[in-house]
């Protein structure tokens, strides 16, 4: 199968776990045998650096975009109901090589990752007979829904909900083109189902590599992993750092709390006394082995957080909300759940206690994901539903 893979983002270097989602669907591509044609949008976040991609991995260009945040064109696709999210990855110039590309191939798949390429599915429809498949990360307006209800000033707030419906009524209308959308959870896939989606949808993982690493369950710090441009990120660095942390360290004066991810310009990590920031994180999997307890409240959005599983599958512990919780089947023997501050904190403190239940949840943890979330079983799965709907 001949694929064109449209992304909104160069896939390398991994920087966060949007990149690390696309790059398994690469590996996945890859041990089906496919035939795979990169084209990517080169932000100012998020620029193209050819040499940080794999040798395997090497056939992609890239168009540079502008997604900076301009205030006139923001207020007028507030005016008009446009969302502005969405809009600054509308480029001429990326539609001009797309178009290109679209011409000189005859592409079977045209894969879509993410809901900020989409700008693109209508041109795509009418210029090629290829099969049109988009791969939502989540269902996006509920991440914005989620940031509005948590937002304290009324103004922000205000622009906040308007941004969330403009997203919900941009999801429902643009995602009924495609010929399939592929969910990575079946919570996203009801949703997109509830809200009226009419196209198919179907549920297929996202994988993760086998990696035989031995996690140090003796250590008993805390920390949390993520990109911190990303606003659900943020909400959370905020939970640990002013609320959740701070009680923790009064019930335990020597515990420990590292902060870890790529952009950390965009949030403020505060310089108190049990806090460490350790900047960006070549490899997360050492990071997870080595840093203890992963403690991530999550408030919004919506999706699997691919953090969180990333640190499953090498045996961390992990504590988190019923939010950042979809996706995995648990019982309270792979992952332990808390909704509240107070159940966090005291679910935080019963784990740090207790190693025998730090060992028992990383082992746990590891062979769930294992079973579920191998690339050879997604990559067997993906295969079925694409060749399916090509045939």
């Amino acid at each position: 199968m001949k694929i064109l893979y449209l992304t909104s983002k160069p896939v390398f270097p991994i920087v966060d776990g949007g990149c690390r989602a696309m790059a398994e669907m690469l590996e996945c591509f890859m041990l089906n045998g496919w035939q795979v044609d990169q084209l990517s949008i080169s932000t100012e976040k998020h620029p193209f650096r050819k040499e940080a991609y794999p040798q395997r991995f090497s056939n992609v260009e890239a168009v540079e975009v502008s997604t900076k945040l301009r205030p006139w064109p923001a207020l007028k696709a507030l005016i008009t109901g446009r969302n502005y999210n969405i809009q600054r990855f509308d480029s001429e110039v990326f539609r001009r090589v797309l178009s290109k590309k679209l011409a000189a191939h005859n592409y079977e798949l045209i894969f879509l990752e993410g809901l900020f390429v989409t700008p693109y599915l209508e041109m795509c429809l009418h210029s090629t007979p290829s099969t049109l498949v988009v791969r939502p990360h989540n269902v996006e307006h509920r991440i914005w829904e989620g940031i509005a209800q948590n937002t304290k000033g009324r103004l922000k707030k205000w622009y906040l909900k308007k941004l969330a419906t403009s997203l919900r009524e941009y999801e429902i209308n643009v995602l009924k083109s495609a010929d399939l959308l592929l969910c990575i959870t079946d919570e996203d896939k009801d949703s997109f189902r509830d809200l009226g989606v009419s196209a198919p949808l179907v549920t297929v993982p996202f994988s993760l590599p086998d990696k035989d690493l031995k996690n140090n369950y003796e250590c008993r710090d805390f920390f949390f992993l993520g990109s911190m441009n990303w606003e659900p990120n943020q909400e959370t660095v905020r939970a640990l750092t002013e609320r959740i942390f701070p009680a923790i360290k009064k019930r335990l004066p020597e515990a420990i709390l590292h902060l870890a991810g790529s952009f950390v310009k965009e949030t403020e990590i505060p310089a108190d006394e049990g806090i460490h920031f350790d900047g960006f994180v070549e490899d997360p999997s050492v990071f997870f082995r080595e840093k203890g307890i992963f403690l991530s409240p999550v408030y919004s959005g919506s999706g699997v957080r691919i953090k969180i599983m990333e640190a499953m599958s090498v045996g961390t512990p992990v504590i988190t909300t019923t939010l950042g919780a979809t996706g995995i089947t648990n019982d309270n023997e792979t992952i332990i759940i808390a909704d509240t501050d107070q159940q966090l904190i005291e679910k935080a403190i019963l784990l740090y206690e207790d190693r025998d239940l730090r060992e028992k949840l990383g082992k746990n943890s590891t062979a769930f994901i294992r079973e579920n979330f191998s690339r050879g079983a997604v990559s067997k799965k993906l295969r079925n539903v694409l060749e399916a709907k090509e045939a």
